[in-house]
């Protein structure tokens, strides 16, 4: 019986760090990833509400995210860009 799996995400500014990143990010390590910006807790609360990232795995009993999946959730919670010194 096949699985229905979620299409991959379509990312936007945040796409171009999928290759910089592991492929799996632990929930418990999503601060670390976000710079502080995004606390585990934040994450939990949404996937507890159904509007965390559409895919996870569990490795060793942690709940993990698959990179694309979780950048994709992280665009939903707002991205912009900030040119600090553009070329003039």
């Amino acid at each position: 019986m096949a699985r229905n799996e979620p299409q991959q995400p379509e990312l936007g500014l945040l796409g171009e760090y999928v290759g910089m990143m592991p492929p799996f990010i632990a929930r418990a390590s999503v601060h670390h990833f976000t710079g502080g910006a995004i606390k585990p807790k934040t994450v939990q609360n949404d996937d507890e509400k159904g509007k965390g990232p559409r895919k996870a795995i569990y490795i060793a009993g942690k709940r993990c995210y698959p990179t694309p999946f979780l950048l994709e959730y992280l665009e939903g919670k707002g991205v912009s860009e900030i040119v600090v010194n553009p070329a003039i």
